[in-house]
């Protein structure tokens, strides 16, 4: 049995070349495939080289704009927001040294991790203090800032404890 039909293989090339879409925005895929679903494509003349090449740029195109219009930014209140970025680098290598001593479970790549995690941690620990007396240091009682820190240090936590079964 015969087809009409001339197949055609083309790779499409999905890299952006200024990579401008952020880090910090995940897509919704619902979305994008609602959209990408709506969106209206037709394919002009594809019996040319060139007309092959406009209708891969138009589809490339088509796929971004839906798929910019589906991202949303990420809550970035993470733990970690106040750390540097020369410290986010380091926990960006601990976790690499984590996982080649998680694959290999060689005991020198595992005293590389465990040693650079107790440097780390000590790290964090020095930036921790030291910008919690920066902040002290900009507390004054002429604005009140003074004692509503005060006020929240002493407040007493308030947790329902659930009954006691016996």
């Amino acid at each position: 049995m015969t087809s009409d039909h001339n197949p055609v293989i083309f790779n499409i090339d999905f890299s952006l070349p200024n990579n401008n879409i952020p880090k910090r925005y995940i897509p919704n895929w619902e979305k994008f495939n609602y959209l990408l679903s709506t969106a209206s494509y037709t394919s002009t003349d594809l019996n040319s080289q060139h007309g092959i090449e406009n209708s891969i740029n138009h589809l490339i195109q088509l796929i971004t704009t839906c798929y910019d219009a589906s991202c949303k930014s990420i809550n970035t209140k993470i733990a970690n927001s106040h750390i540097s970025s020369s410290l986010r680098t380091k926990v960006i290598i601990r976790n690499r040294l984590r996982k080649t001593w998680q694959t290999t479970r060689h005991p020198a790549d595992k005293a590389t991790y465990i040693n650079y995690n107790k440097n780390l941690q000590q790290d964090i620990k020095i930036e921790r203090n030291t910008n919690w007396n920066n902040f002290l240091t900009t507390l004054s009682p002429q604005d009140n800032s003074l004692w509503k820190i005060t006020k929240n240090i002493r407040k007493k936590d308030h947790f329902i404890h659930s009954p006691s079964s016996k």
